[in-house]
């Protein structure tokens, strides 16, 4: 049902002359669920029960995509998106890198979306963010210098590294000056992206010149 419901989303339902599958109807319903008033609400707080309580990695992967799919697309009341927020961010630092780099798309799809509403969370998120960046860069950079270390780990170290500085980036575009406390050590980390491969420092870049242009 949850990967039902991110596929229609997501906008990935396509207009067909074929008589409806299955699967077809179900999203229909799920596009009639959604126009019903309180669904959203409902649908949010068992996601996020999902995500706090799952077990199965695949189930909590499917829920976290979820918060992340309907927070980009619906409105939604800013103390169900807060809610949402808390969850995610808080499994930032799994040691799963799925669901860790998971938590960083939705975390920053839900800031986008909150903009300064996400101010009362903004100390523990930042806390998260910055932490999981110094561990998963110091784990990256250990990787791209040891040959004996899996490729795919290494491809692992640098899409988790594109999802924290994604998160940046909505953090420092949706709360600017509010950064200021943080202000050193995002540049420290930034300056240490630098030296990673050329998606990363040129993600990094962008960062940094948003930082110069948010925040006096």
């Amino acid at each position: 049902a949850l990967e039902l419901l991110c596929e229609y989303v997501k906008g990935d339902v396509l207009a067909s002359k074929k008589p409806k599958t299955r699967k077809q109807t179900s999203k229909h319903l799920i596009a009639s669920d959604l126009e019903t008033d309180g669904y959203f609400s409902d649908m949010s707080r068992e996601i996020i029960q999902l995500v706090d309580t799952a077990s199965d990695c695949s189930v909590k992967l499917a829920a976290i995509s979820a918060v992340e799919a309907l927070s980009d697309k619906y409105p939604c009341d800013s103390s169900i998106l807060l809610s949402c927020l808390t969850s995610v961010s808080k499994q930032i630092d799994s040691e799963n890198m799925a669901i860790s780099a998971g938590c960083l798309r939705s975390t920053s799809a839900l800031i986008s979306k909150l903009g300064v509403g996400a101010l009362p969370l903004l100390p523990s998120v930042v806390a998260q963010v910055l932490e999981r960046a110094r561990d998963v860069t110091s784990t990256h950079n250990n990787a791209t210098g040891d040959n004996n270390l899996a490729q795919s780990e290494t491809s692992y170290g640098s899409s988790l590294l594109l999802s924290v500085l994604t998160t940046l980036e909505a953090l420092v575009v949706s709360v600017g000056g509010f950064l200021n406390p943080y202000l050193q050590d995002i540049i420290e980390l930034l300056v240490f992206m630098s030296a990673s491969d050329h998606k990363i420092k040129q993600q990094a870049s962008t960062v940094r010149e948003l930082l110069c242009e948010k925040i006096s």
